[in-house]
């Protein structure tokens, strides 16, 4: 599953929508595609290169081979603060505590906060999978035993 930015907001949808699933011949070129998009590593970067490297991503958008869709400008703040209200409160011991309240407890699901969370989650979900069937299984039970506790 993939996430499409568009008019509605934030949609997951399946990869066979797309106009053309990547096929083993084209995964190194994607590859060497979000390579030159990313950049070259920095120590220390603090995010250097930021703009040019949100300027490559938007140009490989536009091609075919990406689905030929412009991605939309957004603000990534305005899915958090439409779905949630964060309230933040000093107790009488000088502590602060903090809650969150959906704006929309009948509706949350359908806003684009929880739906970035949920894929969030799902992306984890298949990391972990890919490290359990490559990574993971090169390592010492006992580490890998002090890995999986941090789940």
């Amino acid at each position: 599953m993939i996430l499409i930015i568009n008019n509605q907001g934030l949609t997951p949808i399946p990869c066979s929508i797309l106009k053309k699933d990547p096929v083993t011949n084209d995964c190194d070129a994607m590859l060497d595609n979000f390579d030159i998009a990313i950049g070259r590593g920095q120590k220390n970067s603090n995010n250097r290169g930021k703009p040019a490297r949100i300027d490559r991503y938007l140009l490989l958008s536009e091609r075919p081979e990406y689905n030929d869709r412009t991605i939309p400008d957004f603000n990534f703040n305005d899915w958090q603060t439409s779905a949630i209200d964060i309230n933040s409160q000093i107790d009488a011991d000088g502590e602060q505590e903090t809650s969150i309240l959906w704006k929309s407890p009948r509706s949350y699901k359908q806003t684009n906060w929880y739906k970035f969370q949920e894929a969030i989650k799902e992306y984890q979900k298949r990391t972990l999978e890919i490290y359990q069937n490559s990574v993971y299984k090169q390592l010492s039970p006992e580490l890998l035993g002090e890995i999986l506790r941090f789940r």
